[in-house]
């Protein structure tokens, strides 16, 4: 996992990029955006089998409540939450 960009943290910049791969478990749950039902939001982390961190939790630069913004050419952000789940 690497991670892209010009900050490694939402809490400084509005975007962060994670290379993971490409089969999960990530270790989070999804919601869509409560207003609009777009797009998909970090509502909680889960462990992975084993007690262990997921590779977006263990990167500590995306919170609960961030957006999924991009998944490869895939724009979330003009989704349904049921189109990016």
């Amino acid at each position: 996992m690497s991670t892209l960009g010009p900050t490694r943290s939402t809490a400084h910049d509005g975007t962060v990029t994670i290379e993971v791969p490409s089969m999960g478990p990530y270790g989070m749950l999804l919601e869509g955006d409560p207003k609009s039902g777009m797009c998909a939001v970090i509502k909680s982390w889960e462990r992975l089998p084993g007690g262990k961190f997921g590779p977006i939790q263990k990167h500590g630069g995306v919170r609960v409540g961030d957006w999924l913004i991009r998944i490869n050419d895939f724009d979330c952000t003009t989704q349904r939450f049921s189109q990016v789940h």
